[in-house]
Order: C-alpha cells, then sequence, then structure tokens
C-alpha cells in the first residue's frame, strides 16, 4: 500500500492544535530562560533592551495557546519564523562572548519543532531560516570564530531536529497506519474526515462520505480462517485505493468496515 494513503498534505485540526502547544511552551520557556540569564551575575550591556525583548515570548505564547483551534496551516510556521527572529534579536544584544552558546540552545529549539512538526521542506525552510539569521548577526558583530560557531550551532541544530524529526514521524505512522491494510486506521480517518469538513466549511464546497464493507465476509473466515480472510481484506483495501482519487481519503474502521472521505463529491 502506497504511503499516500497514510500521510496528508495538510495538517489536521488536532495536529494544528498540538503545534500551537508546542510553540507556546517554546515562547514561553525562551523567555523564562533569557530573564533568567538576566538575573544572575553577567556583564552584558543593553539590559533593559534585552528584558524587553526576553519578555515579548509571554504574550506570544498567550496568544498562540488561546487561538490554538482555530489556527490556519500557515500560522505555526509563520509563528516559529517570529520566534526565531525574537530570538536572533536577543542573540545580537547579548555578549560577544555567549553569541554561540545562545545561538546553539535556541536554534536547537527552532530545529527541533520544526522538523517534529512540519513536513521537511518547512522543516529546512526553518532551519536555513534561522541559519541566515544567526549568521547575519555573527557577520554583523565581526566575531573572529564566527564561521567556527555557526558551523557548530547550526550543525547541532540540523543534527538534533532530523534525528528527533525522523523518530517522530516514524511513530506518527505507525500510530496511524493500520497494520494489514496500510489504510489509515479509525484515528487517522477521524482527523482526515475532521479536516476535510473543515475545509469544506470554509470553501462552501460539498463533501461525501461513503461506508464500505464487504458482504460474506464473516463466512469467509468462518471457513478458510482468518488468515484468508486477512488477505481478503487486504486485497479488497488495496483494490478499493487504487481506484480513488489522488485527494479521497480511505480508511479501515475496524474489521471488514471501510470509510472513504470524498472531497467536491456531493451526495446522490
Amino acid at each position: 500500500m502506497k504511503s499516500r494513503w497514510v500521510q496528508r498534505p495538510d495538517p489536521s485540526p488536532i495536529e494544528l492544535a498540538s503545534q500551537a502547544r508546542s510553540l507556546a511552551v517554546f515562547f514561553a520557556a525562551g523567555s523564562t530562560l533569557a530573564l533568567a540569564t538576566l538575573v544572575v551575575p553577567h556583564g552584558r550591556e543593553h539590559v533593559g533592551l534585552l528584558a524587553l525583548v526576553a519578555c515579548l515570548g509571554y504574550p506570544g505564547a498567550g496568544f498562540v495557546y488561546l487561538f490554538r483551534d482555530s489556527l490556519r496551516a500557515w500560522a505555526p510556521p509563520l509563528l516559529l519564523a517570529v520566534g526565531t527572529l525574537v530570538a536572533t534579536g536577543g542573540v545580537a544584544l547579548g555578549d560577544h562572548a555567549g553569541l554561540s552558546a545562545a545561538g546553539a540552545f535556541f536554534y536547537v529549539w527552532v530545529a527541533l519543532l520544526a522538523f517534529q512538526h512540519f513536513d521537511r521542506r518547512l522543516a529546512w525552510a526553518e532551519i536555513g531560516f534561522a541559519g541566515a539569521c544567526y549568521g547575519t548577526v555573527l557577520l554583523v558583530e565581526r566575531i573572529p570564530s564566527g564561521a567556527g560557531e555557526w558551523l557548530l550551532a547550526m550543525g547541532t541544530a540540523v543534527v538534533a531536529g532530523v534525528v528527533t524529526g525522523g523518530t517522530s514521524r516514524r511513530l506518527r505512522i505507525t500510530a496511524r497506519t493500520d497494520t494489514l491494510t496500510g489504510l489509515p486506521n479509525r484515528r487517522a480517518f477521524m482527523e482526515d474526515l475532521a479536516r476535510e469538513m473543515a475545509d469544506a466549511r470554509r470553501s462552501q464546497s460539498p463533501l461525501s462520505v461513503a461506508a464500505l464493507d464487504l458482504d460474506g465476509f464473516k463466512a469467509i473466515n468462518d471457513r478458510l480462517g482468518h488468515q484468508e480472510g486477512d488477505r481478503v481484506l487486504a486485497a479488497a483495501a488495496s483494490a478499493w485505493a487504487e481506484r480513488l482519487r489522488p485527494r479521497d481519503r480511505i480508511g479501515r474502521l475496524g474489521g471488514d468496515e471501510f470509510a472513504v472521505v470524498l472531497p467536491g463529491a456531493a451526495g446522490a
């Protein structure tokens, strides 16, 4: 079974809410840690500006958390990019000796969030933007060891993000996939249905849902055994999936019960 029946082009409302919660933690934790560094003894200049920049994460965290159930798919990547800009502002205002350490911590966070929650293209775009921001600070400040600091910080961020994102992606696919047919399981299908219903409401377009099952499936199991029944289910699922349009979504609800979401199709 092709993986296109498991992965979706857009996040579901449940996934968007999860992304929002992670962003809220990122903003709040970043602000708290940045303010904590100003409390301990330090030799930084621009303490007032640093405190102001550090505090920007709190309203951002509150906004993202409060509106977590109404965010569009483009909002979390944009908000993470804004968080990257704020973190870079704090790095630029800090002392030169702390640039590498601060950059490594904050940009690793960006990479972890991006590779865990976004598709690969968006994740690489986020880390590329972070690398450009950090590189600009190092160039403007004319740090003698800037190239080495940039390579260490961004290399650490990329490795951490790729490893964590790959593990997270495999776990999500496994949790969403029916092992027998390779189709989305009940949980994944309901998430697909919620996303398509939300899209249909926004665009005022038709949406149909069809239920499928196999007549006489119990007799097949009783007469030929469960192993043969499993082969019949897998063959039927594959045949149905191959005849659907690219945007249609089919899932196994359990036993011989399947369902299909048909965006743009009006009911008979």
